[in-house]
């Protein structure tokens, strides 16, 4: 079964929530180095931005330099 691309798969936020998932320990140095950027683009509210992607998405996620719920959300899962 093939999926349409997820527009929003590569970037700091899923590549440090693999790593959480993956059971890298959170005081790592390589987790620390991932949260320092995701909280680079954390908003005062505690979500977080959609940035450019080079990819062409499948569906428009949202709006560039917007607040996004799914960057939000898995940038949330990998904070845990």
């Amino acid at each position: 079964m093939n999926y349409p691309p997820d527009p929003i798969k590569i970037g700091a936020h899923m590549i440090v929530y693999a790593l959480r998932t993956l059971g890298v320990a959170p005081e790592s140095e390589a987790m620390q180095a991932g949260y320092e950027v995701l909280n680079r683009h954390r908003l005062e509210n505690g979500r977080y931005i959609l940035t450019a992607s080079k990819s062409v998405p499948a569906f428009k996620a949202g709006d560039v330099g917007e607040a996004n719920k799914w960057v939000t959300l898995y940038a949330s899962m990998a904070m845990k």
